[in-house]
């Protein structure tokens, strides 16, 4: 009996074979560590008490969604709240600007609020109530609220002001009536035909050709006019109806064509915003309003129409992660052919997702919700399923060894252990040995469980590690949405790792025991999808089995030479040309894709200004000292509230009164300031006013030293210009405390460059000239932007250089190789500039969605490479052909299935109406296909030509045992699998039959 045991060759039996070599050869437990009986204690737990796991899953479950949903403070009516705020969120905080911004924020609130003094408030006055009674007539009238329209020629067609395109006009105003669900009145739409036609006294249908003339003929002389006229006047409102182009010809004295002009909508009331959302969703399925006019955008009477357009998509679109959902549970059922594996991986997505909400308001004290976060379930989905596979790949190898090595006393009928083409399994009446069989749970608690749970686990932990600090390095953004956004990620990642600890394996058992306990020597007629899903895996193995193999190991130059030029060509993209750019406005959140008529009005509205000469928005800065510029909010909170924190300040001893007066004068000379050279310094006119004739006043006049200590002490406190004076004193409780000045300039360039150039210029003229005060800096409300971009692109590439870090490491420690690490790092980086690259083809800005997403680059590009590394150092084989082909057998199809989910998840996502969603399907299908072909040919055919062999650069921990009874001298803990043969001692017990309790 022995004899033919040690002729099978038992495969390598992993943690079983160290937990029966404990069991029966090692009398003394000193020489095992806990956490190895710990394992084993739960895997028996699991084994034999799976419906305990499972309950108490769900009631932890229950637990958290009843803390999380049905109390007030974080229910459903708050987490609707946080949806109507979209934009709520993409703020920084926590930076030098945003600290000022913030501190400027709360002097203005102070002097509001009394709290400061010294100042003029200012502030929001009294509006007065509007009248809710509406009137057909006169909708259209300065002041009103409009909807707006941007509407071109047909393709292929002509100028707008030639009668027949006018008539057209006419007939889109009519048809847009008619669509205004509110009031169906024709005077609620107006067009530049109308303004013709009220120039003339005609109605829009009844201008002449003549009426037309005339009408340009007029447009061309006002445009041109240096003084104002009477004929004119008319013609004030014409200007909001043609673009630039047009008015750029006028100028020029040419007789351009109109081919783009706009629609106005009246709605006067913020009660129409019903109507606003309505309207739009009439008009953007209308491509051509009438016979020679097409809708090219549309503008919403207020911010509030776009929000809530944008939240009802938000809500709606959700019917896409179910549609991706639904494509992972077919493709997972024709894997693995199991309902109830399927049913329980959507259940432990679902559960992830409620008590990553439970974990990450009530223990990580989150307040805010952003709608970003709604993006990690996406992810979650993706990774949930891709977990799933590799357990159970793992269950099944775990299965099928120990069919392979144990079959001569295995002893059972489980149909799961029956090998595909076998007649039927062993039992101890047909076995050619008649050993008892072993207990089902044992086998199962003693070997499937260890061998699937040590394997499959580990790979897990190790990506769900890598996913989870891939999210938790958006934290090194200052961005609020940002950092919400990775802290949530991150714990629905580490909650669902979790759950594939305790919920994925005991729903697994218990399919186990109910196919052995039900299914007892009953034979599976095959149906049609057992046979289609038999020939998949028949195509599955051929694959991953030769194919693959054979393309690595042969032409492995040639994908080496394909991927590292992918990698470069997308380094270059990415940094040299075009380069990844910043936005170029960040006030504007795009919500919708770029087709959609709202964002497409953002784009060509401001061709339609105003008056005859486009205006620019000159640069307002503020210098103030005494005010400090710490931010003061909690910065993961947008709705927080910075405090004022004042810095010591005076002016109290000449030298500092001094240096605020050279200071003010220094400022006064700038060529960029605008309107405040003739203005006199605080100080001057302070100084002017104690030294002048009393005139009958008595007090602070007709000092013969003004700069006195004493006299400012006396007479500063009680001072007011009776002219306007550059500067401005702020007082607390009757005490100077902060000094300010407010300049307008002639500056108008808010681009990235000119921003950074001004900002250091005003840094540095501050530290130059302000002498002996401290602390004084400059600010600008167009500083925000600025600050935005910045942090954009710097918190995006540290996140990324944390999570290759920290990815780095893990797998180090996974492996304890350093040719395998040093292969991982390379194709991850080729992963990763690949990715972008195409992003920057794509068109993609480095705007705040994007910046949020490409974080996940590094997360979600190792998986597969990491499957691959551990394959291959466990892997008994010493040719490196060999063990590049054992690893495409172990994990090969593993890592396609997961990898196809997660690219179908993204594709379903893609008829999405929010662009966030449709550029998180982008992104994953990008990152999946990409990191799919750069793992399973550049890293497996780095391995196979360069791989290492036996123990080269292999670290390994190793603990010592009892060598008591031929027990194990050394075993090796970090890589799982390389274990040495058991002894003859333990191949006679399991030749009994006997296997520990």
């Amino acid at each position: 009996m022995l004899s033919l045991l040690e002729s099978q060759q038992l495969p390598r039996l992993g943690f079983a074979q160290e937990v029966m070599q404990r069991d029966h050869y090692v009398t003394d437990d000193s020489g095992w560590s806990l956490v190895d009986l710990v394992e084993l204690s739960y895997y028996r737990f699991l084994v034999r008490h799976p419906i305990v796991v499972i309950l108490c899953t769900i009631l932890a479950v229950v637990v958290c969604a009843g803390v999380a949903f049905g109390l007030p403070k974080y229910g459903a009516t708050y987490l609707f709240d946080c949806l109507e705020q979209p934009v709520e969120g993409f703020i920084v905080r926590g930076s030098t600007l945003s600290g000022r911004g913030v501190q400027l924020t709360a002097v203005s609130d102070s002097i509001r609020k009394g709290i400061l003094t010294g100042a003029p408030r200012f502030g929001p006055g009294k509006r007065k109530k509007r009248s809710t009674v509406h009137t057909c007539a006169n909708s259209f009238v300065p002041g009103t609220r409009h909807a707006a329209l941007t509407v071109d020629s047909v393709p292929g067609g002509s100028d707008l002001l030639q009668l027949d395109n006018f008539k057209s006009l006419c007939e889109a105003r009519e048809r847009i009536g008619k669509l205004w669900s509110y009031e169906p009145c024709p005077e609620s739409v107006f067009t530049i035909a109308d303004l013709i036609g009220t120039i003339f006294r005609k109605s829009c249908h009844n201008v002449s050709n003549e009426d037309i003339i005339e009408a340009k003929r007029l447009m061309g002389v006002c445009m041109n006019a240096t003084a104002p006229s009477s004929e004119c006047v008319p013609l004030e409102l014409a200007w909001t109806f043609v673009d630039r182009d047009y008015k750029a010809g006028l100028l020029r004295g040419e007789e351009p064509e109109l081919t783009r002009t706009r629609i106005l909508v009246a709605t006067r009331y913020a009660t129409e915003d019903g109507a606003s959302i309505s309207f739009y969703h009439s008009i953007s399925d209308i491509k051509r309003i009438s016979r020679a006019v097409e809708i090219t955008g549309m503008q919403a009477s207020s911010r509030g129409v776009d929000d809530e357009i944008f939240r009802g998509y938000l809500i709606s679109d959700l019917m896409f992660f179910g549609v991706a959902m639904l494509t992972i549970v077919v493709i997972m059922l024709l894997y693995t052919r199991s309902m109830s594996l399927v049913l329980a991986t959507f259940l432990g997505i679902l559960f992830s997702f409620i008590m990553a909400y439970f974990v990450y308001h009530y223990i990580l004290q989150m307040r805010f919700f952003p709608f970003l976060n709604i993006l990690a379930l996406l992810v979650l989905i993706a990774v949930g399923a891709d977990d799933v596979f590799v357990f159970h790949d793992a269950w099944q190898s775990a299965k099928q060894d120990f069919y392979a090595s144990h079959q001569v006393n295995l002893g059972t009928d489980n149909p799961a252990f029956q090998a595909d083409g076998d007649e039927d399994p062993p039992t101890p009446e047909n076995s050619s040995v008649g050993e008892q069989p072993h207990p089902f749970n044992t086998i199962l608690s003693d070997y499937v469980m260890p061998e699937a749970f040590g394997h499959a686990i580990r790979s897990v932990l190790i990506t769900s590690l890598t996913t989870a600090a891939a999210f938790a390095t958006n934290f090194a953004s200052k961005i609020v949405v940002i950092r919400c956004f990775g802290i949530f990620g991150m714990s629905c990642i580490l909650v669902n790792f979790v759950l594939m600890m305790t919920w994925i394996p005991a729903f697994v058992v218990c399919r186990e025991l109910f196919d052995h306990n039900c299914c007892f020597k009953k034979r599976r007629s095959e149906s049609t999808l057992t046979k289609i899903t038999k020939r998949i895996a028949q195509l599955s193995d051929q694959m991953f089995h030769n194919i693959l193999p054979m393309l690595t190991t042969k032409a492995f130059f040639v994908w080496l030479v394909v991927c590292i030029g992918m990698g470069i060509g997308g380094l270059v993209l990415s940094f040299v040309n075009p380069r990844l750019k910043m936005p170029t406005s960040v006030s504007e959140m795009q919500f919708f894709p770029p087709g959609n008529i709202l964002e497409k009005y953002k784009e060509i509205g401001p061709q339609f200004l105003h008056g005859v000469v486009d205006a620019t928005t000159p640069i307002r800065i503020t210098f103030i000292f005494g005010v400090s510029q710490r931010d003061t909010t909690d910065h993961l909170d947008p709705f927080s509230k910075g405090k004022l924190e004042l810095v010591p300040f005076s002016i109290a001893s000449t030298e500092d009164r001094e240096s605020l007066q050279n200071f003010c004068h220094a400022l006064k000379e700038q060529t960029w300031l605008s309107g405040h050279s003739a203005l006199q310094c605080y100080l001057d006119a302070f100084y002017d006013q104690v030294i002048s004739n009393c005139s009958g006043r008595t007090g602070c006049c007709e000092k013969e030293d003004p700069h006195s200590d004493d006299t400012f002490k006396v007479c500063f406190a009680n001072f007011t210009s009776h002219l306007p004076a550059f500067g401005t004193p702020l007082y607390k409780n009757d005490k100077l405390v902060a000094f300010m000045f407010s300049a307008s300039t002639i500056l108008n360039d808010t681009s990235f460059d000119a921003t950074k150039k001004l900002l250091e210029n005003l840094n540095n003229f501050v530290k130059v000239n302000q002498g002996t005060l401290k602390d004084g800096y400059a600010y600008s409300s167009f500083f925000y932007l600025f600050d935005m971009q910045d942090h954009l692109g710097t918190g995006m590439w540290t996140a990324l250089w944390i999570s290759l870090g920290i990815s780095v490491i893990i797998l180090f420690l996974t492996t304890m190789n350093l040719l395998i690490s040093l292969y991982s790092v390379i194709t991850i980086a080729v992963t990763i500039f690949t990715t972008f690259g195409s992003l920057v083809l794509l068109g993609w800005e480095l705007n705040i969605v994007e910046s949020a997403i490409m974080t996940l680059a590094v997360g979600l590009s190792i998986d597969f490479t990491i499957h691959y590394g551990v394959a291959y150092v466990q892997s008994s084989k010493e040719a490196r052909s060999e063990r590049v082909k054992e690893s495409f057998q172990r994990v090969g199809s593993s890592v396609t299935m997961a990898g196809l989910t997660t690219f179908m998840a993204g594709a379903m996502i893609m008829p999405s109406h929010i662009l966030a969603y449709r550029q998180l399907g982008i992104f994953l299908m990008l990152v999946m296909v990409i990191a799919w072909f750069s793992a399973s040919f550049l890293f497996q055919s780095m391995c196979a030509v360069f791989g290492p062999r036996g123990e080269f650069l292999q670290f390994r921990c190793q603990k010592k045992v009892d060598d008591k009874s031929d027990a194990i001298a050394d075993i090796a803990v970090p890589v799982v699998g390389i274990e040495p043969s058991l002894p003859k001692a333990t191949l006679h017990h399991v030749s009994n039959g006997i296997l520990p309790e």
